[in-house]
């Protein structure tokens, strides 16, 4: 699992001040030193005395204060003979802690290796990387294997970068000519052309566009990626709204096989993505396949749809099937690469939820080519589409628990994380339901306090703000307190939080201690008080903007 790591700073008091000086020489300095001290401890006196102690006139001096309040600062030098010894004689030093040189961050947001990775632009936008630290998509916690089903008016599915992730349906077998599973489709192998009755697909170019947004493989080393990188994709054919109902009924068939026998049969579909519709029409007027929207919902699997390719409110023009009104229909319009509304994007401040990167992507294409430029609301919906399949699999025991024990909430909280977390964007006010842009990192956020929530905090739909959002100390315990204090968290952000614990004078107190929290596990730790002296004290966590502070008593 990726780790992060967490420090928590129990230093004894103030640090005393100092000011930054610059060396006035010729050569560059090589690699900063990172210095940490003890509170008291004379910075300038000890890079004087190391210059004196160490030959070939290093020039050791203070380049810049890092932490005047923890002890931190960092030093350079003009010359390199010796410099372990440079470390060496530093940490031999009374009132040095540790010397080390200053070091490059590695980065642990996860980059696909495809080729034509740097040229998507809409992954980086929605902050993708951060989520594929944690995970890159393919199987539930449970083990299920995630299947997204797609319907269009073709595919190439020989496209290379689509092969890797072709559903297979395991209950066929190939070429027989047999309908092995009983569901009335001899060979469905990888879904179904409802438009010609076979199991073989026309070849186009719109079904081939959407499909690399929605699935093409990732870290495969060609092509493109998609938000999940393993999810197997379900291909499904159609051309009328009566080839839309039976596809629709073959995935809730699938869906409800699976949920029905435990994994045995089926398949775990989450998600449909149609990128189509009807211009101009009502719900209401022009249900189409509208009635199956919810079935499928209760079954575990939300529906993903755009609006027209127009300059037009949807609400007062109409549009199908935007304008339905199902709890597991995610309606997407298009954003272009400043976050804008492109003109030829529809959008309805009531139908329109979201709006997703949709214009100049790079995709796959017919006969192992890849689109540079294609656009328009049809590639914006397959990426929420993706990103739904991608959270499913994130590593959390509660979510999993309630994929089994409730597939339509799982489906119903997914659209929340979504929704509750996009980036709010001028263009989008008033123009759709959240008025922003889906953000995939502030999803997995939402996702991790739902995971780290009690029960009653779940149900009052209060956990965004107790579990992430802000460093809060949720709860402190035993207090008053006598050996062991308990401290549970939130936090800001995932990385490093500082924890203090301080006297009434605001002196801070202690040695520091570390330790390592990751995603969609409790933030929680345990102090050792036992040595602290009877009275009032306060803990506190400092994260990257704010800090939270409580009282304790100790006995």
């Amino acid at each position: 699992m990726f780790k992060y790591a967490l420090t928590f700073f129990l230093f004894f008091s103030f640090a005393s001040a100092f000011g930054q000086l610059s060396l006035d020489c010729n050569s560059q300095p090589i690699r900063p030193i990172l210095l940490r001290v003890t509170t008291g401890t004379d910075v300038q006196n000890l890079i004087g005395e190391t210059n004196r102690a160490l030959p070939g006139n290093i020039g050791l001096a203070l380049q810049k204060v890092v932490s005047e309040r923890f002890g931190y600062y960092l030093l350079q030098y003009r010359s390199e003979p010796l410099i372990v010894s440079i470390l060496d004689y530093l940490k031999g030093q009374p009132g040095v802690i540790s010397a080390e040189f200053d070091q490059p961050l590695m980065f642990r947001d996860s980059i696909p290796n495809d080729n034509f990775y740097p040229q998507q632009w809409n992954l980086e936008k929605i902050e993708l990387p951060p989520v594929w630290s944690v995970s890159t998509g393919g199987n539930t916690l449970n083990g299920d294997e995630i299947v997204l089903a797609i319907m269009d008016s073709g595919f190439d599915i020989n496209q290379e970068d689509l092969q890797a992730n072709l559903w297979f349906n395991e209950d066929e077998i190939p070429g027989d000519g047999i309908d092995n599973d009983g569901n009335g489709y001899a060979d469905d192998i990888h879904g179904w052309n409802f438009r010609l009755n076979t199991r073989v697909y026309s070849v186009e170019d719109h079904g081939t566009w959407v499909a690399g947004v929605l699935g093409a493989a990732g870290n495969n080393g060609m092509g493109v990626a998609s938000p999940s990188w393993n999810v197997k994709v379900m291909y499904l054919e159609v051309r009328n709204t009566e080839h839309v109902i039976e596809a629709l009924e073959y995935v809730l068939d699938m869906r409800e096989r699976y949920n029905a026998t435990n994994g045995a049969k089926g398949a775990y579909v989450v998600a449909v993505n149609g990128s189509f519709g009807f211009d101009k029409r009502f719900c209401n007027e022009y249900p189409a396949w509208s009635p199956l929207y919810d079935p499928l919902g209760q079954a575990g699997v939300l529906n993903v749809a755009p609006p027209a390719n127009e300059d037009w409110n949807v609400d007062q023009i109409g549009d199908v099937p935007t304008t339905c009104t199902s709890d597991y229909l995610l309606t997407v319009t298009s954003s272009n690469i400043l976050d804008e509304r492109p003109t030829i994007g529809a959008y309805g401040p009531v139908s329109i939820d979201v709006a997703a990167p949709g214009r100049d992507i790079y995709t796959t294409y017919k006969g192992n080519e890849y689109e540079e430029n294609y656009g328009g609301n049809s590639l914006a919906s397959p990426l929420v589409a993706g990103f739904v399949g991608l959270l499913y699999s994130l590593p959390c025991e509660d979510l999993a628990q309630l994929m089994k024990d409730d597939p339509a909430a799982t489906a119903l909280l997914m659209k929340e994380a979504i929704l509750n977390s996009v980036d709010p964007l001028p263009d989008f006010a008033g123009k759709t339901v959240t008025g922003g842009r889906i953000n995939a990192r502030k999803a997995m956020e939402y996702l991790h306090a739902y995971c780290t929530a009690r029960p009653e905090e779940r149900n009052a739909g209060n956990f965004k703000e107790l579990y992430f959002g802000e460093p809060n100390i949720i709860r402190l315990y035993p207090n008053p307190v006598a050996d062991q204090l308990n401290v549970e968290y939130s936090v800001d952000h995932f990385g490093t939080l500082e924890i203090a614990i301080m006297n009434s004078f605001g002196q801070i107190l202690q040695v520091p201690q570390s330790t390592e929290t990751a995603p969609f596990e409790k933030q929680r730790t345990s102090l050792d008080v036992a040595h602290l002296p009877s009275g009032t004290y306060y803990i506190t966590i400092v994260g990257n903007e704010d800090k939270a502070t409580e009282k304790f008593i100790k006995l």
